[in-house]
């Protein structure tokens, strides 16, 4: 996927913080945000559509590289993949559960109390400071392993590269830990 392939470029640690940010702006240009009065028109279909556009974007790129760094966070505490892979998913549906039990419900009240511009503000604002406070649990996180171009057919980790998928999944024999 292009997230996966940017991931590789950039890193797993920036392509998170730098999902969470396209999210923030998002979100500022969702309502629009009063905050901006003045520089974005209100009521603007294309400006709507631009925001969603940033706000699956950006969640996008955050999350793809999350299960990466929390298998090399548990591989690193020495878990493999398999006492983790269990736990790991757990978390993850328990964790999209709880947001989609929590957010209609938050933003609802915002929205009631403050406005659909001022709850969408403060969903982008929150995101936009609650980042730097978790920068240093991120850049302590285990470094992507650096990989290189190998030639066709050249065993990798136990795998063939550029293999019909078939000849890849008979060549790939017991699963190994991370």
């Amino acid at each position: 996927t292009v997230s996966g392939a940017l991931a590789t470029v950039l890193g797993d640690v920036p392509q998170v913080v730098l999902g969470i940010w396209l999210m923030a702006f998002g979100y500022l240009l969702m309502g629009p945000s009063p905050l901006l009065a003045g520089v974005l028109p209100r009521g603007s279909v294309p400006l709507v559509v631009a925001a969603m556009v940033l706000q699956g974007l950006g969640g996008g790129l955050a999350y793809t590289p999350t299960n990466n760094l929390s298998l090399r966070s548990c591989e690193a505490r020495g878990i493999t993949v398999d006492e983790a892979s269990d736990a790991l998913s757990a978390i993850v549906n328990m964790s999209f559960t709880v947001g989609c039990l929590l957010g209609p419900l938050l933003a609802g009240l915002l929205v009631q109390g403050v406005g659909f511009a001022w709850a969408t503000t403060s969903f982008g604002v929150a995101l936009f400071v609650l980042v730097p406070p978790f920068l240093p649990f991120l850049c302590n996180a285990p470094k992507r392993p650096q990989t290189r171009t190998r030639p066709a057919g050249e065993r990798a980790e136990g795998l063939l590269v550029n293999q019909e998928p078939a000849a890849a999944e008979q060549s790939r024999g017991p699963r190994e830990s991370c």
